[in-house]
């Protein structure tokens, strides 16, 4: 999948209601390239990542699912990472793959 296709993907699915462009959180951060998280030392922060958070769209508020947070080296590489992660957790109506099969058994007393 290229840069075109994964922002078509993630602007047309369900989870986001088409609302994509407002649940994305982006941040452009230095990193340690050694850990590739932000070190206490400033000094040891020398390469830039963008980062990527959202969740699905809520009638009442968005959500923030942590399995597709996401980074690149580029916001088109972290915009890739981001289309498969929702193939990857959310199925095509939206709805994530683990709660399918979720089931609350109510007992008649």
């Amino acid at each position: 999948m290229d840069f075109f296709e994964a922002w078509e993907f993630l602007l047309e699915h369900k989870m986001f209601n088409r609302c994509f462009r407002d649940i994305l959180y982006i941040m452009v951060v230095k990193v340690n390239p050694d850990t590739c998280e932000i070190d206490d030392d400033e000094t040891k922060n020398t390469r830039t990542e963008v980062w990527l958070e959202c969740g699905p769209w809520g009638a009442e508020y968005n959500t923030h699912d942590w399995d597709l947070d996401c980074g690149g080296d580029t916001f088109e590489g972290a915009i890739i990472k981001l289309a498969n992660l929702v193939k990857q957790y959310y199925d095509d109506d939206g709805i994530k793959k683990t709660d399918k099969y979720v089931a609350i058994v109510e007992e008649d007393i």
